[in-house]
């Protein structure tokens, strides 16, 4: 055999595996990649949709709140007396108190930290704000320190981008992009209890499965 045509032959085959390998690693490298962009949708996705399931709930009580806000303002506008003026704030506490504790009192932990964002982007103020503005200082240390034991910070500020999956769904929702019911749902006390002892039957039905799973794969490892 001709020694510059073997030599050849063996260029070529080198050329061609090198190109096979680097071919392979190109195609890996781009499989990887759309696995993590993959991820990534995954993640927003369920981020996304997971906001918009709680903006549902608690997106109307916000709006109810900046609506509460501007019409006791301009009520106190009205008046010059400070006694009168504490008679409509304590009047307004009291509808408050009555009209949406049970709305309140239903939701779930995350569903009460974005309503506190969204009281403060449809207002301008932190729920403390409000508080202190309205019922006193001393008032609002107590309704803190209260917020404070059911995990929820009063002075809790909405940032458009941190909280930019929000954002991105409120104008969504004013572009008519998104079948949006705006009406407030307000449980009575009878409804807010019913609801408590399904999802307590709900969270101890699952403890219940989660503890017979343990235990079955426990059996499987130990046989």
């Amino acid at each position: 055999m001709n020694i510059v045509f073997f030599l050849k032959s063996i260029r070529f085959l080198l050329l061609t595996v090198g190109f096979l390998s680097s071919t392979s690693l190109f195609a890996q490298n781009e499989k990887v990649k759309e696995l993590e962009e993959a991820k990534v949708d995954t993640d927003f996705l369920s981020k996304y949709n997971t906001t918009l399931r709680r903006m549902r709930r608690v997106y109307p009580l916000a709006l109810e709140a900046a609506k509460l806000v501007r019409e006791l303002d301009q009520e106190l506008a009205s008046v010059d007396s400070k006694r009168q003026k504490r008679k409509i704030t304590k009047t307004y506490s009291k509808e408050l108190k009555e009209s949406y504790l049970y709305a309140i009192k239903d939701l779930y932990i995350e569903e009460g930290v974005l309503l506190m964002k969204l009281i403060h982007r449809e207002t301008g103020k932190t729920v403390a704000e409000i508080i202190s503005t309205y019922r006193g200082k001393i008032k609002s240390e107590f309704y803190d320190q209260l917020g404070r034991i059911w995990k929820q910070d009063l002075d809790a500020m909405y940032d458009p981008k941190l909280d930019w999956i929000s954002e991105m769904i409120i104008n969504q929702i004013y572009a008519n992009e998104i079948d949006f019911d705006f009406t407030l749902k307000k449980p009575t006390k009878e409804e807010y209890k019913k609801s408590m002892k399904i999802y307590k039957a709900d969270r101890k039905a699952a403890k219940k499965l989660i503890r017979q799973r343990k235990r079955a794969a426990s059996e499987s490892v130990e046989g």
